[in-house]
């Protein structure tokens, strides 16, 4: 954005109040439980923890989440992650995601929310 002159010197002289203010948008150090942090806001858009659900065009499955990355071997999820590649070549919506947005994720971010949801699913196993 531009001022010109004008509206250079008038930022200068304080006349021209300020449009944008700076705002804390997150916080300043990393979640406590980074696997949970990431099911919450990554996962659990399409995903519930416990139970098997749809798409909202009502026929595409979505397994539930904690169970079967429990089940999962640690370097198959990196890679089902990273490509969209796991149990199968494509996994639809599911292949798509991890293409375009988990790909950045680290292998120290990878293990915790597999270790988040190895606990989920055991605290949710028949006793």
């Amino acid at each position: 954005m531009s001022y010109g002159p004008v509206g250079r010197a008038l930022i200068l002289a304080g006349k021209l109040p300020a449009m944008a203010t700076s705002a804390r948008v997150s916080e300043p150090a990393r979640p406590a439980d980074m696997g949970r942090y990431v099911v919450d806001f990554a996962c659990t858009a399409c995903h519930k923890l416990h139970q098997d659900g749809t798409m909202e065009d009502g026929s595409t499955r979505v397994p539930a989440l904690a169970p079967i990355v429990a089940a999962y071997d640690p370097d198959r999820l990196r890679t089902l992650l990273r490509t969209g590649v796991g149990t199968k070549p494509d996994h639809g919506v599911m292949s798509k995601v991890a293409r375009e947005s988990f790909f950045a994720l680290t292998d120290p971010e990878i293990d915790a929310i597999q270790a988040y949801l190895k606990g989920e699913a055991e605290k949710a196993a028949p006793q």
